[in-house]
């Protein structure tokens, strides 16, 4: 399944935060109406930890202790 098919079941203002290979820099971050149109064709994978293709997370903190706003987190394929 494609990024593109997860986006048109979200609102457009729903915040997001598409990871790829790179654990600590997200692709992407922001709402869906603005999501790059090259990532759109990634394919979806799903999660290690939770075997899903999105997490829905709030209250969630990065490394460094600083608080990340609530959004739905998306996993893709980089290629």
């Amino acid at each position: 399944m494609k990024l593109k098919k997860i986006t048109k079941l979200l609102p457009s203002w729903e915040d997001v935060r598409i990871w790829g290979d790179n654990e600590d820099i997200p692709l992407f971050d922001g709402p869906v109406e603005n999501i790059p149109y090259v990532l759109l064709n990634l394919k979806l994978v799903k999660s290690e930890d939770t075997d899903s293709y999105m997490d829905i997370r709030y209250g969630t903190f990065d490394r460094e202790g600083k608080p990340f706003k609530n959004h739905v987190a998306l996993f893709v394929e980089e290629k």
